[in-house]
């Protein structure tokens, strides 16, 4: 079959099945036919929109009757061979056809770049590459009926579909969060919206997950210092400032054995002698693996893509498969939209990146958190059409005097959007949640205590990932 795009074409122009001849055309796109086809392929897509049905010779004769090319074109595919080749099978090989001709293109693009990319630039490329092969040839449309589905679940399935993030037991008994999904978090300037999305990573990572944090403004060592603060109560300043007590360092070096495999030796002498804390930390590198269970994995990128991000999540995914059950994004107005030099304060660009984080959160089966600015009036800061794409949203209004955190939900697709949640917070310390509803209506000396109710869905914590 020498002419596959002709046959395609000519079998589709002289159908008989209808239903049969729809569900094959469904399957084409424009990018799948060479510039000699093309224009022939659109007048079949004008028509058919128009119509609703795919033409036949004769009434695309009709259609574009007065076009000569398209007159001449008609002509040449009643010449074309087709045997007794089937549409279907015709329409498969056109699109594994494209799909060689884009692998060969990728590997061509890849390949006039080597001499140019370092060894940190060739891995990116070469984790690429699957994904633009699939953006080019994968179609997302799945089709389904009753029989393909389920409508009761077991509490297997809703155990792996429902995630924890540990900020409101109020929240995650009524709405909850869950795989495939976007969930977005408002605040000012200084609500709070990073040490949320830390006290997030942290909860997944106690929980025995792998969760990337990738981060914009803040450095790698400033997400890992207040990943350590709320990780083990000891003070974030403390840590900042290298200022830690005798006991504090016993603390975050137990913290630190916890993070490796076969560290408990080290840490053994360490607590005994806690006066050489840099050479213990020294130690354990050189010495042992980092665990896979509860791993962070911090991407510091100050000019942080959609691309990127994709090409980061496939490596994950493909290493830690459903240990990877959320990723943090710090922050969506951030993100740059590659290919285009439009302010990253555009409107236009964020409703574009948050319809494809949602897509993204789809495609590994994760779910995707990140945070956006609000204005004064509690509106998505520059654009409001970023809240289209995401499942759920929740402003953050702080009230750091009395230790508490708000969070006041605006949408939630699937639950009730009027829910307001309070939580307490050690903003000055730790800066860690608990999420224990708080009841506001009494005197905030009264908000609960730290205690040991675990939020609705979360699994039990690995034994061991939280002794200090």
């Amino acid at each position: 079959m020498g002419n596959t795009e002709g046959v395609v074409l000519r079998l589709l122009l002289q159908h008989d099945n209808s239903e049969q001849a729809l569900l094959a055309f469904s399957k084409l796109k424009e990018r799948y036919f060479s510039p000699a086809y093309r224009s022939l392929y659109n007048h079949m897509y004008s028509f058919y929109s128009e119509n609703g049905a795919v033409p036949k010779f004769s009434d695309l004769s009709i259609y574009r009757g007065r076009d000569i090319k398209t007159r001449n074109m008609l002509n040449a595919l009643l010449l074309v061979d087709c045997g007794d080749i089937d549409l279907d099978f015709a329409v498969d090989c056109l699109i594994n056809d494209y799909a060689t001709d884009t692998v060969i293109d990728l590997l061509h693009e890849l390949t006039n770049d080597l001499t140019l990319l370092d060894r940190h630039e060739l891995l990116d490329s070469l984790a690429a590459l699957p994904i633009k092969f699939e953006e080019a040839v994968a179609s997302p449309e799945k089709v389904f009926t009753v029989k393909d589905l389920t409508v009761f679940k077991t509490k297997e399935s809703t155990d792996y579909v429902e995630v924890s993030l540990a900020l409101s037991n109020k929240w995650e008994s009524t709405t909850g969060y869950r795989r495939q999904e976007l969930a977005l978090l408002g605040g000012k300037r200084g609500s709070g919206k990073s040490l949320v999305c830390t006290n997030i990573a942290v909860n997944q990572m106690e929980q025995g997950n792998v969760v990337p944090y990738f981060t914009i403004e803040m450095t790698g060592d400033e997400t890992l210092e207040r990943t350590v603060a709320i990780a083990t109560g000891v003070s974030s300043n403390s840590i900042r400032h290298n200022n830690l007590t005798v006991e504090e360092q016993k603390k975050v070096g137990t913290w630190l054995a916890s993070q490796y495999e076969n560290s408990e030796q080290y840490l053994q002498e360490f607590l005994e002698n806690p006066l050489d804390p840099f050479k213990f930390e020294a130690t354990l590198k050189a010495n042992c693996e980092v665990k896979e269970d509860g791993r962070l994995v911090i991407v510091d990128d100050r000019a942080l893509s959609l691309t990127a991000i994709d090409v980061q999540l496939s490596k994950l995914k493909a290493r830690y498969g459903d240990k990877l059950k959320v990723a943090i994004i710090d922050y969506l107005n951030q993100i740059v939209w590659e290919g285009h030099d439009s302010d990253m304060y555009d409107w236009k660009p964020q409703v574009i990146i948050a319809k494809q984080l949602k897509n993204l959160a789809r495609k590994y089966d994760i779910l995707i958190v990140s945070p956006y600015q609000i204005d004064a009036s509690g509106e998505a800061r520059f654009a409001r059409g970023i809240l289209d794409a995401c499942d759920t949203a929740q402003i953050l209004d702080p009230d750091k005097e009395n230790g508490l955190l708000t969070l006041r939900t605006t949408k939630a697709r699937g639950g009730d959007d009027r829910i307001v949640t309070t939580v307490g917070m050690d903003w000055d310390k730790s800066l860690r949640i608990n999420p224990v509803e708080v009841d506001t209506n009494t005197d905030p000396g009264d908000a609960p205590e730290e205690t040991d109710e675990k939020p609705p869905f979360q699994p039990d914590v690995p034994k061991g990932a939280t002794d200090l």
